[in-house]
């Protein structure tokens, strides 16, 4: 099934690795349904990535976070079918992006969309 945001584009699961924020939309009230999510500071750059079976609760749910307060916008992608496109379209996010507030990731991404193994230091490592 193809990933769809609420203004209708889609995206072909075959093209995850070419996922972007530009694949997002930041269309109010957020549609809830499975999908995933970033959460952008006033300068755009992503601050937090992240996939869940329920976008708009996952949402609510950062509001409670510490870094919350630096967050500017939120923008979504639903994206139908299962957890296993989620989670590469999350990597492919976190690699490309290197939010501040996302965990360790022990995944690379080369230029051809193969997938290697690195240490990606969460917001308490430096980098």
């Amino acid at each position: 099934m193809p990933a769809t945001t609420s203004s209708g584009t889609s995206l072909p699961p075959t093209d995850l690795f070419s996922f972007s924020l530009s694949n997002f939309t930041a269309t109010r009230p957020i549609i809830d349904g499975p999908g995933l999510y970033v959460a952008l500071d006033a300068d755009c750059r992503a601050l937090y990535v992240g996939q869940s079976g329920h976008v708009l609760l996952r949402v609510k749910q950062h509001a409670d976070k510490p870094w919350a307060p630096q967050v500017a916008e939120w923008r979504y992608c639903l994206l139908p079918g299962g957890e296993d496109a989620r989670l590469t379209a999350e990597t492919v996010l976190v690699l490309r992006h290197r939010p501040r507030h996302n965990r360790a990731i022990k995944l690379g991404l080369r230029a051809n969309g193969s997938v290697y193994e690195l240490q990606f230091l969460s917001s308490k490592g430096s980098r």
